[in-house]
């Protein structure tokens, strides 16, 4: 298979880096539209738009009270962006407006708002799934009908500890995943009556699970204790694993710490760090990591996000340097 990565220890190309801010970037999306834009989330709980292809000066949509813990674009509509934050709302924004959310997501069933720690929507964008921290002894999936913003209620008997992540199937409209520091991956597919129907099968990761990601009809993830995984959903281990140590054997610097996975097309990439900025990307093709490419003199500290553009054809990696930036597509 051919790939847009070129094999060995080669440099990509930097087409810019901007300093926009003196606090964290947090986490960095980026719109699939012609007008490519790009989401930041802040550690002072701001979200920052910029314009990838201007030096229009960015705009912040304020609104959170704690801490965001994750942001996604619509699919659909491109000028519509999520967040979630552990104040316990979903927002849905406007990006055209600075102006208040458009719609809001939460949970006040215990008369308290439960902290969101994740979310996402599924596939056609009607249904949005989020997951808290534990609360008293319960870690929650709670369910909404994005066209009604009604609670649809949720599952509470999947996972013992915060959850950390949630993804629906990237092609299947009631496939979904999530994740914990239980160390868990649970697969679901919705059409079940009832959590213990809609349970398809549990990974046991042996380790908290940091992030984890659908890849085609697999799933890999990133644990706190520095590893990345790549499983099948019906096999009871996994089929490729690396530690931080291990990826630090493929290149001339050390990986401090494992970013993220991402695809670019049909093949999966995985990114690590080093504690002075530099980012390594090592291909999945195969049964074992292969260092493929060395994103550097793009950042001074750590990177905290990384974001491959199918639109755009570009990579986007935010920092605790407070620089956002982009690189060529291989």
């Amino acid at each position: 298979m051919n790939s847009i990565i070129p094999n060995g220890n080669a440099k990509c190309e930097l087409l810019s880096k901007q300093h926009v801010t003196d606090e964290y970037i947090l986490q960095c999306v980026v719109n699939n539209h012609e007008q490519v834009k790009l989401a930041l989330v802040i550690s002072n709980n701001d979200i920052m738009l910029l314009d990838s292809v201007s030096n229009a000066a960015p705009t912040c949509l304020k609104g959170h009270q704690k801490t965001i813990t994750d942001i996604k674009f619509s699919h659909e509509d491109p000028h519509m962006l999520f967040s979630s934050s552990l104040d316990g709302r979903i927002f849905i924004w406007d990006t055209r407006s600075k102006n208040d959310p458009v719609q809001t997501f939460y949970d006040d069933t215990d008369t308290i708002l439960k902290p969101l720690s994740c979310f996402d929507f599924n596939l056609n964008e009607n249904y949005v799934c989020a997951g808290t921290e534990l609360v008293r002894e319960d870690a929650f999936l709670i369910f909404w009908d994005r066209r009604t913003s009604k609670n649809l209620g949720g599952y509470w008997n999947c996972h013992f500890d915060d959850i950390t992540q949630v993804q629906f199937h990237p092609t299947h409209n009631t496939g979904m995943a999530s994740s914990s520091v239980d160390g868990l991956i649970n697969v679901f597919d919705l059409m079940g009556c009832s959590e213990e129907d809609a349970l398809l099968s549990t990974l046991n990761i042996g380790s908290s699970v940091i992030r984890f990601s659908w890849c085609k009809e697999n799933l890999c993830c990133t644990t706190g204790n520095e590893e990345f995984q790549l499983w099948s959903v019906n096999e009871p281990s996994p089929y490729l694993s690396a530690t931080r140590d291990e990826l630090s054997q493929l290149s001339q610097y050390k990986a401090d710490y494992l970013i993220d996975s991402f695809m670019v097309e049909n093949s999966l990439y995985v990114a690590s760090g080093s504690n002075q900025g530099v980012v390594y990307l090592y291909s999945a093709e195969t049964k074992k990591l292969q260092l493929s490419c060395e994103l550097q003199n793009g950042h001074s500290d750590v990177v905290r996000s990384i974001f491959y553009s199918e639109k755009g054809k570009f990579i986007a990696t935010g920092g605790e340097d407070g620089v956002v930036s982009l690189w060529s597509h291989f």
